[in-house]
């Protein structure tokens, strides 16, 4: 967002509207045409398994992720056993 906003000090005001959708794109319905003009996303590697599970810890940690939601993540991750 900050790029944006240092995009529209140099060029003029831009107005822009976000939205973050944290979700599996398999899940998305009713999407309008043109609706949407980047994606941003973090595709499957070969290691995502081991980048999972070294990193589930420390959100669960954190308090960023509770036990349901891991469960869930663990799941739906790809890679994942």
């Amino acid at each position: 967002m900050r790029t944006i906003a240092n995009l529209g000090e140099i060029w003029g005001y831009l107005p822009t509207s976000e939205m973050i959708i944290n979700t599996d794109a398999r899940t998305l319905r009713n999407i309008d045409d043109q609706s949407i003009d980047s994606i941003i996303t973090s595709p499957p590697y070969a290691n995502a398994q081991e980048y999972f599970r070294s990193i589930k810890m420390e959100l669960y940690w954190l308090n960023l992720l509770d036990g349901d939601r891991l469960k869930q993540l663990n799941k739906d991750i790809v890679g994942t056993e």
